[in-house]
């Protein structure tokens, strides 16, 4: 399991794993690699089917130590295709997985945010309406300048949480 202790409040859900960039990129690098294994398979295929590494070349007590060695380079590729689209298949899973743990990972932290700037906007409140006129101590055109910063800042991040639940 990938860790996402990166992941706060303040990350943008544009820095969540792009499973379509990833997977392209996979996609890519995969089909260049098919590419060169099928060149190798096609060559050696052509020496076993028409040529220098058939049954019949080099034959010692009736058998062809190139032919079988060509069919076991051949039969080897074909496990390599194999391993190499079951590698696909995790990675394409994996990262599946891992934008799930990141997705929730950002609602958790965005939650946690939310609830925090609740309980300033509520203990303002309460600040405000315990504030006697005059006060010396407390202002209560500061009081009232919190309170309206903390419900801007729970506006930001209750469209953040949107933002991230809808990725």
């Amino acid at each position: 399991m990938a860790k996402v202790d990166w992941i706060t409040w303040k990350t943008n859900t544009d820095e969540i794993i792009n499973i379509e960039k990833v997977n392209n990129l996979l996609d890519k690098d995969i089909a260049d690699l098919n590419n060169i294994i099928d060149n190798v398979y096609d060559n050696i295929k052509s020496e076993v089917d028409k040529g220098g590494l058939n049954s019949d070349s080099l034959s010692l007590n009736g058998e062809s130590p190139s032919n079988v060695m060509a069919n076991n380079i051949l039969n080897n590729i074909t496990e390599i295709r194999t391993i190499i689209n079951n590698l696909s298949n995790k990675m394409s899973n994996q990262v599946l997985e891992q934008k799930k743990i990141e997705k929730e990972q950002l609602v958790t932290t965005i939650e946690e945010k939310i609830k925090e700037q609740e309980r300033i906007l509520e203990n303002t409140k309460l600040l405000r309406n315990r504030i006697s006129a005059g006060s010396d101590v407390v202002n209560m055109n500061d009081v009232n300048n919190v309170i309206s910063s903390t419900k801007e800042k729970l506006e930001m991040l209750y469209d953040r949480l949107e933002k991230a639940k809808a990725i």
